[in-house]
This record gives C-alpha cells, structure tokens and sequence, in this order.
C-alpha cells in the first residue's frame, strides 16, 4: 500500500461514501492517478463501490467507501 492508497482510506475512513469527483477534491491528486488507485483498492477488497440512484437518464453514478469489517 502507497501514500496514495493510505490518502483514500484516510478519506473515506468516517464511512460517508463519496462519489468521485468529491473524493477527487477532498485527495487531491489527479483524476487518473485516483482512478488507478480506486482500481486496485476495489481489486483488494479495501473499498466498495455502490451505484447511486438515478434522477435523470445517462450513466450510473458510483460513490466509494470502506467495507463495513474495515469500518472504525
């Protein structure tokens, strides 16, 4: 695990899922280094992506977060 694994957990480590482009903002590193990053740490089974609900046609939105056993 790198500093950049370790900034996304620290993140998301309250439990409030975010979807990407907040989480973008709050890491602040660039948009494919997060991507790669979230990649991998889904990969690993350290982060969960859950689909949010759609008001308006077009792509699903995802917000990320810690599995409930890592959860603190």
């Amino acid at each position: 695990m790198d500093v950049f694994d370790k900034r996304i957990l620290s993140v998301l480590k309250d439990g409030n899922p975010r979807p990407f482009t907040q989480l973008l903002d709050e890491v602040g590193f660039s948009h494919n280094t997060l991507k790669l990053h979230l990649k991998k740490l889904l990969k690993e089974g350290l982060l969960v992506r859950e689909e949010s609900p759609l008001d308006e046609p077009g792509r699903p939105k995802y917000a990320y977060t810690i599995p409930l056993r890592f959860e603190r």
